[in-house]
């Protein structure tokens, strides 16, 4: 045998010395437990995940995802005790995946926080019971709601919600600008939130909306593209160039948004329109070309 290589011990000794807690073996154990997890029998999985759930936030933490993966059903009293004891975010992506319906709509204020309301959402799609809370959805996690479960969208009501999208990206904007892909035109379907939330609105083939949202953002891309390339020739990196599209893009965007569509949403938020008078005097092609001489 080959220097520093080992021999597996028996798994039930290494669970032992876990469930003991002894000091100066508990590390040890755990680190070996999880290296030969995705290997060991189902009876053994089963233990390690209760005994990883009635241990510290940390290793409830590390088999919180495994749950999903490896879920059987006497892991209900343990996970809805440990749900009901810390309400741990990790925790509930299993109730809402395996728990009961009655369960999930009895404790739908708690278990429903967040974007876990979408997932829930999914869940009890068939359920006649159970009325969507739209004011609780994304405009994109709907339109995302509406493709897999085949709902129904009429014309105006999808394009609404392409543009609710396109306000969201840019009032995350400076996110959407850290993240930007290799930009290779500027067109707003770079951003791939954007990209998808159409890709939705075609598959449940609303086509007229489809139709006038690509003309938006031809519309966009024509501004856009005749400004970058003002700005492309004094880059000095590639990176800075994705940096400076994806912020002329999202400038326009906003100001190319029509008026009825932001006063609506100005009136939901405010501050919507300090961002666009911030995207007009600040981001703008001009400003960037500045930044760029001066730097």
């Amino acid at each position: 045998m080959k220097k520093g290589i080992k021999h597996n011990r028996p798994i039930a000794t290494v669970l032992k010395e876990y469930l003991e807690r002894k000091r100066g073996k508990v590390s040890e154990a755990k680190n070996e437990l999880h290296r030969r997890f995705d290997y060991l029998d189902w009876n053994i999985q089963k233990k390690i995940i209760v005994a990883h759930l009635q241990s510290t936030k940390s290793e409830r933490q590390w088999v919180y995802p495994r749950l999903l993966d490896y879920w059987d059903a006497s892991f209900v009293p343990v996970v809805k005790s440990i749900w009901e004891t810390y309400h741990e975010d990790g925790c509930v992506w299993s109730i809402i995946r395996y728990f009961p319906k009655e369960y999930i709509l009895a404790n739908l204020a708690t278990l429903g926080e967040g974007r876990n309301y979408y997932f829930i959402c999914l869940r009890l799609a068939d359920d006649k019971d159970f009325i969507i809370d739209k004011s609780k959805l994304s405009a994109f996690d709907y339109l995302s709601y509406c493709q897999k479960t085949d709902t129904r969208l009429e014309s105006e009501e999808a394009l609404s919600y392409l543009y609710e999208v396109v306000i969201d990206c840019v009032l995350d904007y400076e996110k959407q600008v850290l993240n930007v892909p290799a930009f290779e035109a500027t067109s707003p379907l770079y951003f791939s939130t954007i990209r998808k939330a159409l890709w939705f609105v075609e598959s449940l083939q609303v086509q007229a909306a489809v139709h006038k949202f690509k003309n938006w953002c031809k519309e966009v891309e024509m501004v856009s593209d005749k400004e970058w390339r003002e700005v492309s020739n004094n880059c000095p990196s590639y990176i800075q160039k994705n940096i400076y599209v994806a912020r002329i893009i999202l400038k326009n965007m906003g100001i190319m948004l029509s008026k009825k569509i932001l006063d609506r949403f100005i009136k939901i938020n405010p501050n919507l329109q300090k961002l666009i008078e911030k995207l007009e005097l600040e981001v703008d092609f001009k400003h960037i070309v500045n930044e760029l001489i001066y730097d």
